[in-house]
């Protein structure tokens, strides 16, 4: 579990036994109103909810800025999704998302 200033990011992985690969799921919850907890919109939510671009993704790490969010996976891709006011989510502008999105 990680936290930014409004908002918590958590992983979990959900054993199905020895021959079956776990199933990992990324959840958000907190504040929204900057698209940092990556449902495809704005809202806050009080009740942690999966991350559903995330799913199958093979996330291995996860970060929170302020009111940002950030993913790698396996293949060492890097996500980035909420205010960008600044340019820190790394796509070479200003625009804030509020879905994960690869950085290139």
């Amino acid at each position: 579990v990680v936290c930014g200033y409004d908002h918590c990011i958590a992983m979990v992985f959900e054993d199905k036994g020895r021959d079956v690969p776990p199933k990992q799921y990324v959840y958000t919850w907190g504040r929204g109103k900057e698209g940092q907890l990556g449902h495809d919109d704005n809202v806050s939510r009080c009740v942690p909810g999966v991350v559903a671009l995330l799913q199958s993704r093979g996330i291995r790490t996860i970060a929170a800025g302020g009111f940002n969010s950030v993913a790698i996976d396996e293949v060492n891709q890097v996500y980035t999704w909420g205010d960008s006011a600044e340019g820190q989510l790394g796509h070479g502008d200003n625009k804030s998302l509020n879905t994960p999105t690869i950085v290139k």
